[in-house]
């Protein structure tokens, strides 16, 4: 039984649309295939890796809570030794502790928990002997003042103290009395008084001297209020922190769990830690927490494209999604949030990285598969090209060597099969019998000639010739053909011309095709010229002929093979190779081809040769 192909039958054209079909089938199925997986590989990709980030980023925001935990019981943890409940230089070590941590005030508190320094002065309050004498001494000042000299008065009264050690007096309040008195001097004093520098000095080196006496926080507070009034304005480094202390001391009570931030009394943005040992608390204003908390976060998170902020959490709020943590009991009511913009960047930047991957590879897929189709569709034509110049050729050499084989066995019958042959037409009949063999021979040759140059196997002899010889090659192979009556051939040729580069048999073929032509297609009154001339840098055989011509629609294909114009008489005759194999042998000798034709008057066919260049 037959296969379906065998019984199948299509005609090239019909063919090639179907092929096409095909490989656009082959190509685009598996193409659209391709991108529909790489379009799901992508989503699924980008959804996990979304759920990975996220997973990520809440790893990064625990880490960082726990870190900003770990940070605020890091700050109760590193105190010097614990202190005693006496006063003794706690001033000094007030003034340490600030210079050591990164808090914004400090607390001293004694064994009960009642803060030291700084505190109220009736906290520190006490009785002395010292104190006694020097009261005895303030109330006489008061006694033995009079309106008009009350500045000397102070000075005795200043005197009186220092000569008898009592600069460590306190009044009932817990004030330090020499402090007092050289302020009330310095108040009651003229700039251009003589003492009034003096006690001016002595005052400001009493509000900065923080070792025993130790002066009250408030006392020390004022007394530096009223200095910058009388124009000292170097304002010492621990008096926002004294003022901030006092300000928590007054209303205090000490936090029950160390580490742990504590909200102080009665001050809404200002945070307390107590050390574990229970004798210092630290006090922290709410911003300057929240800015070094985050500091520290972004230490870690910033390089990874994290961006961390620190707020409170917002009352009666229900639970929340998203990228916010509680910093839990180290710092209660405060949460720390993560904004991933940068990171959600990076992952953008990574899907969109994997999908133009993806989107590579199938782009060159596809375009493979579009190159090899393009090769496949390219060898189908060359294929079907191919396939028809050989039904062509076959064609066009069964019909041209009918002809003339036709011709030669009629006459020959004729002549074999006449018992009495006249030899007027026994000539007659082998002249016509030799013009048809010559026919058959230049045929072959055509045929023979085309045949190698389709097969690339024309080979060629380039040796330094002179023109001439061409010229009478030619037209001593055409001669005999053109001695005919009605045929008139002459042949004009420039003295002296310079040598060419040529292959003297195929540049000969060239001229002998042209002059065939010229005889084919002139009518019964045939005047051919073959001329040989120099024109510039080149030599030019010109066959020029009064035959049908053609028009200009025609003048690009002549030069096809197989291409034959069509008209009238003997227009149609041969095989459309001539001029073919013409241009290609003018084209191996790198010269060019004209042509010159108007309808009716002739042609001109013209080839160029470049002349051989003279030896240096």
């Amino acid at each position: 039984m037959p296969s379906l192909a065998s019984r199948i039958r299509l005609s090239p054209r019909n063919e090639l649309i179907l092929t096409l079909g095909i490989l656009v089938l082959a190509v685009a199925l598996p193409a659209m295939a391709l991108m529909w997986s790489t379009r799901q590989i992508l989503d699924r990709e980008s959804r996990n890796l979304r759920v990975d980030y996220d997973r990520l980023h809440r790893l990064q925001l625990q880490a960082a809570g726990l870190e900003i935990a770990n940070r605020i019981r890091a700050l109760a943890s590193p105190t010097p030794e614990e202190t005693t409940n006496t006063t003794q230089g706690i001033g000094s070590r007030f003034l340490e502790l600030l210079n050591q941590h990164k808090a914004d005030s400090v607390l001293i508190l004694d064994d009960e928990g009642r803060p030291l320094y700084p505190a109220p002065v009736w906290a520190i309050a006490a009785s002395s002997p010292k104190d006694e004498a020097a009261s005895k001494h303030l109330l006489a000042l008061w006694e033995e003042v009079t309106p008009n000299a009350p500045v000397e008065g102070v000075l005795r009264t200043l005197r009186t103290l220092e000569t008898e050690s009592l600069g460590a007096a306190r009044t009932l309040s817990g004030r330090l009395v020499v402090p007092g008195l050289e302020w009330a001097a310095v108040s009651m004093m003229d700039p251009g008084h003589s003492e009034y520098r003096r006690t001016l000095d002595s005052l400001d080196r009493h509000v900065r001297d923080y070792s025993d006496p130790l002066m009250p926080a408030g006392q020390r507070l004022f007394l530096r209020e009223r200095l910058r009034s009388v124009g000292i304005d170097d304002t010492p480094s621990a008096e926002e922190a004294e003022r901030l202390g006092l300000a928590a001391a007054i209303s205090f009570r000490r936090p029950e769990n160390p580490g742990i931030l504590e909200r102080a009394r009665g001050m809404e943005s200002v945070w307390m830690l107590r050390s574990p040992e229970g004798t210092v608390v630290w006090l922290f204003r709410e911003e300057r927490l929240r800015q070094l908390m985050e500091t520290l976060a972004q230490r870690s998170l910033a390089p990874r494209g994290y961006t961390v902020t620190l707020g409170r959490i917002p009352e009666g709020t229900p639970e929340r999604n998203g990228l916010q943590a509680p910093i839990g009991e180290a710092w209660p009511g405060w949460e720390l949030r993560l904004d991933g913009t940068q990171a959600d960047l990076a992952i953008q930047q990574a899907i969109r990285r994997q999908a133009l991957l993806h989107l590579l590879t199938a782009v060159c897929a596809i375009v493979l598969g579009g190159f090899l189709g393009g090769l496949a569709v390219r060898r189908f034509l060359q294929q079907a090209r191919s396939t028809q110049v050989r039904h062509d050729f076959l064609s066009l050499v069964s019909h041209e060597l009918r002809t003339p084989l036709t011709s030669i066995r009629m006459l020959v019958d004729s002549l074999a099969g006449d018992p009495d042959p006249d030899p007027g037409r026994t000539r007659q009949y082998l002249g016509i019998i030799a013009r048809e063999n010559q026919r058959l021979s230049r045929l072959v040759d055509d045929f023979l000639t085309f045949s190698r140059l389709e097969r690339g196997r024309m080979t060629y002899d380039f040796q330094t010739v002179a023109p001439e010889e061409i010229t009478e090659a030619a037209v001593a192979s055409v001669r005999t053909r053109f001695s005919v009556p009605g045929c008139d051939l002459r042949v004009e040729t420039s003295p002296d011309l310079p040598p060419i580069e040529a292959d003297v048999p195929s540049l000969s073929t060239a001229l002998i095709n042209l002059l065939e032509n010229a005889f084919k297609y002139s009518g019964p009154e045939k005047r051919i010229l073959l001329t040989t001339t120099r024109q510039t840098g080149d030599i030019c055989f010109a066959v020029v002929d009064n035959g049908c011509g053609f028009t200009p629609d025609h003048r690009e294909r002549i030069f096809e093979r197989f291409y034959r114009v069509q008209g009238s008489g003997q227009g149609s005759a041969g095989v459309g190779l001539g001029l073919h194999i013409v241009k290609s042998i003018v084209e191996a000798h790198r010269g060019r081809i004209e042509v010159d034709s108007t309808p009716g008057h002739g042609s001109r066919f013209a080839i160029h040769i470049r002349v051989t260049p003279p030896n240096p």
